[in-house]
């Protein structure tokens, strides 16, 4: 009989017993299936070539903006994606905005009788990003820093950026943002002015202040969300770990549970495709 020798058990051991000994210099290592995240939102305008409700695999946020517009739902959802999986295979679902939905609109209201007293920045928090617009004495009343900050946003006239909202005059004095695409979502993008506090440096210069709508919300509330249930059905049959949803609504929910269900989705006995679907929503408690 051929002897059976161990790396850590002592083969003087004489004690009786049952002992156990697993030795891994031979394992081939696991065995891993990558399984794609699927990420689906609003497009603005398709890229030619592409159709709604199509996945497409992507590498890149910037990948995404061609395809369904920078500052688009689905464009913002790629930024912060790729922020913290730069890795892993990915694909976009671009869906159609509610058409009968209503977007979004708020607005923010500069004070400033005097008009700029101390050379400084106004810094205006849109949708988590921070926009920090220099401004100087030489702006004498509210409607010259109103046109500065429009002029900062959009050089030259130029609108295509990555905020999630259109910014435009409301008035004198008075900025007006929209969401670029329509539906309940846009309740949801947050406005603020100086976000980051003292702690960041951040401060009215002299002179001027602003007042939002509310601090989190919109004037015009947005309504309706997408229809996710075509998207999600075109890979009802693949495997992926995630599904990230780009509103939260019930009835997009709803989409979800019935890919995702138990009794003859994904979850079923009949499919053991299993998956996640994973969407935010903002509000209190």
């Amino acid at each position: 009989m051929a002897e059976v020798t161990f790396k850590v058990i002592p083969s003087n051991l004489v004690d009786p017993g049952t002992y156990i000994e697993i030795d891994g210099d031979r394992a081939a290592g696991l065995v891993v299936t990558e399984k794609p995240a699927y990420i689906t939102g609003h497009y603005l305008t398709l890229a030619a070539g592409y159709v709604a409700n199509t996945p497409y695999q992507v590498t890149s946020a910037a990948e995404v903006a061609d395809i369904a517009g920078r500052g688009s739902m689905l464009h913002r959802q790629a930024i912060a994606y790729f922020a913290q999986d730069k890795a892993g295979a990915v694909y976009v679902i671009p869906v159609a905005p509610p058409g009968a939905g209503v977007a979004a609109t708020g607005t923010l209201t500069i004070v400033a009788a005097a008009g700029v007293t101390e050379d400084g920045a106004i810094h205006l928090g849109i949708g988590g990003q921070t926009v920090s617009v220099p401004v100087t004495t030489a702006l004498a009343t509210a409607d010259a820093i109103k046109t500065e900050i429009l002029a900062y946003l959009y050089p030259g006239g130029v609108v295509p950026d990555d905020l999630p909202v259109i910014v435009s005059s409301g008035g004198v004095g008075v900025l007006t943002y929209t969401a670029k695409s329509k539906g309940a979502w846009g309740n949801e993008i947050l406005l603020e002015e100086n976000p980051g506090g003292s702690a960041a440096g951040q401060k009215y210069p002299g002179g001027v202040s602003i007042t939002a709508t509310a601090a989190m919300g919109m004037a015009i509330e947005g309504t309706l969300a997408a229809d996710y249930s075509t998207a999600l059905s075109t890979i009802t049959a693949e495997e992926w770990g995630d599904v990230i949803l780009g509103e939260s609504l019930d009835s997009v929910l709803d989409d979800a549970e019935a890919e995702l269900n138990p009794t003859n989705g994904r979850w079923s006995y009949l499919e053991q495709l299993y998956g996640h679907a994973i969407c935010g929503r903002i509000g209190t408690q």
